[in-house]
């Protein structure tokens, strides 16, 4: 195999640990092999990402943790459950780690004087495919341990009470008669109370519009505040080049839902998003309704590139063979996921060649759980350990609602399934996810350290400079 040559060991790994080092090594550079052929120092960017914060290092390595589920000899823990017929066929979120929640415009709910309509939802679904459900319990119970942990105050203690509180959320909803689409955001505990009065601030100020634009109704052909680089941390937002612009009005032009007079006002390239999609293309475009002379009726969308996600080795066929086109599955996932079809009523599936984006709403809401200020908020005490349960209770009802909505692979009825999976099994499903957590996180941190150390000894892109792109059998 490549990846022996490129660690330099000339044979087999001496040891387990030299075995789990190639082997990840491997995995990595197959799960991103679609990013080769891009500009490298995206790539090697998102290594380092992966490699300095564990919690970064779980969100870039969705594929490989799927990877190593089934593999033989895998250190994963196994399950007892997935034994009921249609179980492994589950329409998975793929990725629910804490920061792939968001709070939604509401529009289908009433607004107050005090208060807008908002929605707990499950904000991506690059990652999302059927497979074992048990796989989403786990990876939303060790999302959020890591970003707790972040606080550097959740011990094991506090861990085992996130996980108990993720497991009980999820069994209350699968087993209830009808489950809540978690929009009455101020009834589900303080954590999701102070998120939600955060997202709202912002919305409300124009946090993001004032931040990133330019416009104002004194000037309003000004547009987006531009970068001269990307910072530090490879984040920005840099003037698009003229081929750039050019995809961007290719992709301007299959948009059949804008009013007769939308034109685009300002775009940008924008870098330094996200983890597992790094390296992908993102585009911004001010756009307004015709009315040149106010700021009025502007918006903002964001056109992201997706690519296909993982597949369950040995399975089933990833979701974009399930659909007609891969333009059909970006908007697919959340009409059958989400607790209502249009949280996001920009998004959009479109191509361009080979390409596929995704159009969605940029600004101030969608409005992100934040992994550090999570931690923060832990910190300053502005809720406690037990709160921050409640909130994860709260995110394991909107995954199950999520597994429930779903169709599986088999067109079966997910709700029946999920309930013959876990009836009168809570105390043996806490206990498995328990041990699960303690060990995917142990296993994760050692990973951190075997990614550096093969960084420090393969170079920034892990050797794949070395691989020849024409030949595939480079990957056999």
């Amino acid at each position: 195999m490549w990846f022996l040559l490129v660690l330099g060991l000339g044979c087999a790994p001496t040891t387990p640990d030299d075995a789990r080092s190639a082997w990840l090594v491997d995995a990595l550079v197959r799960d991103n092999a679609v990013w080769l052929s891009r500009d490298p120092s995206l790539l090697e960017a998102k290594y380092a990402a992966m490699a300095a914060d564990p919690y970064a290092f779980l969100r870039g390595t969705l594929g490989v943790a799927w990877a190593d589920q089934t593999r033989p000899g895998s250190p994963r823990t196994p399950t007892s459950f997935v034994t009921t017929p249609g179980a492994d066929l589950i329409w998975l979120v793929g990725d629910p780690h804490p920061e792939n929640f968001s709070f939604f415009a509401a529009p289908h709910l009433p607004a107050t004087a005090f208060n807008l309509p908002m929605c707990v939802d499950i904000e991506d679904f690059d990652g999302s495919g059927h497979g074992p459900w048990i796989w989403d319990v786990r990876r939303l119970a060790l999302g959020l341990s890591l970003a707790a942990e972040r606080s550097g105050l959740c011990d094991a203690d506090c861990r085992s009470l996130l996980v108990d509180a993720v497991v009980d959320g999820y069994v209350d909803a699968v087993l209830a008669e009808a489950v809540s689409d978690v929009c009455a955001v101020r009834t589900e505990g303080t954590a999701i109370a102070r998120w939600a009065s955060k997202a709202e601030e912002d919305a409300l100020a124009g946090t993001w519009a004032a931040e990133n634009t330019e416009r104002t109704v004194f000037d309003p052909a000004r547009g987006f505040r531009l970068d001269q680089a990307t910072d530090d941390a490879g984040d920005g937002l840099l003037e698009t080049t003229p081929g750039e612009r050019a995809q961007i009005d290719r992709l301007w032009a299959q948009l059949h839902d804008l009013p007769e007079r939308a034109r685009i006002v300002d775009t940008a390239r924008r870098f330094g998003a996200g983890v597992a999609s790094m390296p992908a293309v993102r585009y911004l475009v001010l756009w307004d309704e015709g009315d040149a002379t106010s700021d009025a009726d502007d918006r903002v969308v964001q056109f992201r590139e997706v690519i296909d996600p993982p597949s369950i080795p040995g399975r089933f066929r990833p979701v974009p063979a399930t659909f007609d086109d891969a333009t059909d599955r970006v908007r697919a996932p959340a009409e059958a996921l989400w607790s209502h079809p249009d949280l996001d009523p920009w998004l959009l599936g479109l191509a361009d060649g080979t390409q596929t984006f995704k159009r969605t709403a940029w600004g101030d809401l969608p409005a992100g759980l934040e992994a550090d200020d999570l931690a923060e908020d832990l910190i300053e005490a502005k809720f406690s350990v037990e709160d921050l349960a409640e909130a994860a209770g709260a995110l394991a009802r909107r995954l199950a609602g999520a597994h429930r909505a779903g169709p599986t692979l088999g067109a079966s009825e997910a709700s029946a399934i999920l309930r013959a999976e876990v009836a009168g099994r809570r105390e043996v499903l806490r206990a498995e996810t328990q041990a699960a957590t303690a060990r995917e996180l142990a296993l994760l941190l050692d990973d951190v350290s075997r990614l550096q150390q093969a960084l420090e000894r393969l170079g920034p892109d892990l050797g794949a400079g070395l691989l020849d792109l024409r030949n595939p059998l480079e990957f056999e």
